[in-house]
């Protein structure tokens, strides 16, 4: 399966407590923060809405 094409971007400003819980917990899963990011916003959205999220298509 082909990787995502990811082109949106998001901008969020932390505490250093919050980026180190974040580096750690990213860590801990062998991810990087931004794919935790990623998957804590999947597993939330599944759980609010009992379904997966529909990927968008790609653009061409």
């Amino acid at each position: 399966m082909a990787p995502l094409q990811r082109d949106e971007k998001f901008q969020i400003r932390l505490t250093a407590e919050e980026r180190r819980m974040l580096n750690a917990i990213a860590e801990n899963d062998g991810l990087s923060a931004s794919d935790k990011i990623r998957q804590l916003i999947r597993k939330d959205f599944t759980a609010t809405f009992a379904e997966a999220p529909t990927p968008k298509p790609k653009r061409k």
